[in-house]
């Protein structure tokens, strides 16, 4: 997760602020272990596996590009009413 804690600390924000965006198992578990929302977007060489893994409900992976709007937004909603 180093990147994504460099950055934060550019940004500087908390993790609880960043929303990640990632398109492979390894960028989906680097983010989650830098304690930021995130959202999957697959393709298809890591639909499969992102889906196989179960790191994300499957509300936050996105196997429509077309759909990822609509689910950053549900995500915001979310995470704008705790």
């Amino acid at each position: 997760p180093e990147i994504y804690f460099l950055v934060r600390d550019q940004l500087e924000t908390k993790s609880k602020n960043c929303l990640v965006i990632e398109d492979s198992p390894s960028g989906v578990r680097a983010a989650l272990n830098a304690g930021m929302h995130t959202i999957a977007v697959t393709t298809p060489f890591t639909k499969a596996h992102i889906h196989e893994q179960k790191l994300l409900p499957e509300q936050w992976i996105v196997d429509d590009p077309r759909q990822l709007l609509a689910v950053v937004n549900k995500k915001y909603n979310e995470v704008a009413s705790v």
